[in-house]
């Protein structure tokens, strides 16, 4: 092994005790100099996701989205990443392109009822009640549990039919 790859991995262990530790941050700045080193690698530009959850869990959305975008253009099937893109996306106000996330999460895992329920409130942000409800609605047919959390979601209550809607999905 190479002595720069050596150097890489000793910087992913680290970042590994770090993330144990709960020490994010130096986490992140462990696993960003592997990568750096090592920039063409995919096998170091992997640890992008696990960058941008950590960035989530610190909620520094803006710059996990980043991480999320790198993944994905590195991995374009990488479903977990689109839908965690999507949510970042979401937070930080850029709703069109939250629902094109969601939309190629759930174009890659139908099954995926966090990128169906996003794309809903993502939906709702931009004034698009029909798609907003046809989301809702995959999200739920997934996750009955989360019924109760969308009924009290403000946003997709405002874009939810005030009669009959509930009722309608539950037949």
């Amino acid at each position: 092994m190479e002595p720069i790859q050596q150097q890489a991995n000793g910087l992913i262990r680290r970042g590994s005790e770090f993330a144990k530790a709960g020490q994010l941050d130096q986490a992140i700045g462990a696993y960003r100099e592997a990568i750096a080193l090592l920039p063409e690698n995919p096998a170091y530009q992997s640890y992008r996701f696990v960058i941008g959850d950590m960035l989530c869990t610190l909620q520094r959305y803006g710059e996990a989205a980043q991480e999320y975008q790198a993944t994905v253009e590195l991995v374009p099937e990488h479903d977990q990443a689109w839908q965690s893109l999507g949510q970042c996306l979401l937070m930080t106000g850029r709703y069109a392109e939250a629902a094109q996330a969601c939309e190629r999460c759930v174009a890659l895992a139908p099954q995926s009822a966090q990128a169906w329920y996003c794309g809903a409130a993502a939906y709702a942000k931009l004034g698009n009640a029909d798609r907003a409800q046809q989301c809702l609605v995959q999200a739920l047919l997934l996750q009955p549990a989360w019924r109760a959390q969308a009924e009290q979601d403000a946003l997709l209550k405002t874009y939810l039919p005030k009669t009959g809607f509930w009722q309608r999905i539950w037949k």
